[in-house]
């Protein structure tokens, strides 16, 4: 016998709990018709990170290029000559030669930049048949020559200086001096430091030389040196000066401001036989 007003409490509070498990067995899990569905429940958002920037993309093949840029490589020895004429391969990244010597970017990133025109020192691998070598070949974009790592130049005597085209190929010269512009210098005059005249020395077929008659000349390194140094363009033109049976890359350069010969740090005179010079037609004496 429970004491009086305890029994019906607890008889409340499992009516309560019946009447709870009735409603569960009346509207619950069976799928009964009419019954209220389940809410839906929505998708936690996720983030999904941008990939990183991948290096530049290049043209699948030269031709879907912008015409502008560049498709070949005019490599140039020390002594000036044409060594290597390469073509800018299918994979944007390999320019190479006929003979199978090429030279290879690194990444797309230094061949994009390369290939518009950006300032800067560009390390490619060279290599031919059946070898490649990352042995520190640089273009150096300022001023187009091949270097090594340290920035001794050339970096091999076949491997000197470049240009490339269209937008800058080597420039074309007259065959000729006759078949030149009129305007056009073809005849150096070169004076010694007392102001003598010491050399006069006529512009070769091959657009590059200046020889006199003794057979001493000077041989500017690249075609774009001898366009810009004939078209009168201010500037500094290092050239290799030779005679019979001998040349030198000495540092013999032509200062276009004062019209001096000096060394490749300013000094003047470069030789007490090769100190000022002046130019004809455009500039007689």
């Amino acid at each position: 016998m429970y004491p009086i007003g305890a029994r019906p409490s607890v008889a409340l509070a499992t009516g309560g709990i019946l009447m709870f498990a009735v409603s569960i067995l009346t509207t619950g899990c069976g799928g009964s018709e009419g019954q209220t569905p389940p809410p839906e429940l929505e998708a936690p958002a996720v983030h999904i990170a941008a990939p990183e920037k991948s290096a530049p993309s290049l043209p699948a093949t030269p031709e879907e290029a912008d015409l502008s840029a560049p498709t070949t490589l005019y490599v140039y020895k020390q002594d000036g000559m044409l060594q290597w004429e390469m073509s800018l391969t299918d994979d944007g990244l390999t320019f190479v030669d006929k003979s199978g010597y090429f030279y290879r970017f690194q990444n797309k990133a230094d061949a994009k930049r390369f290939l518009s025109g950006e300032d800067g020192t560009y390390e490619v691998i060279q290599g031919g048949q059946d070898w490649e070598n990352a042995g520190g070949l640089t273009l150096r974009a300022s001023d187009r020559k091949i270097v090594r790592p340290n920035g001794d130049w050339p970096f091999h005597e076949n491997d000197a200086t470049y240009e490339f085209s269209p937008e800058e190929a080597a420039p074309s010269l007259p065959a000729t001096p006759e078949e030149a512009d009129l305007s056009a210098p073809t005849t150096l005059y070169v004076y010694k430091q007392d102001g003598m005249l010491q050399w006069e020395m006529s512009l070769t077929d091959d657009g590059l030389t200046f020889v006199d008659k003794s057979g001493y000349f000077y041989r500017f390194q690249n075609k774009a040196d001898a366009k810009r140094f004939l078209s009168g363009e201010d500037g500094t033109y290092e050239v290799i000066q030779g005679g019979q049976d001998w040349e030198n890359a000495g540092g013999l350069t032509l200062r276009a401001s004062d019209r001096k010969i000096v060394r490749p740090n300013g000094d003047w005179p470069f030789h007490e036989n090769d100190a000022t010079y002046e130019f004809s037609p455009t500039s007689t004496r």
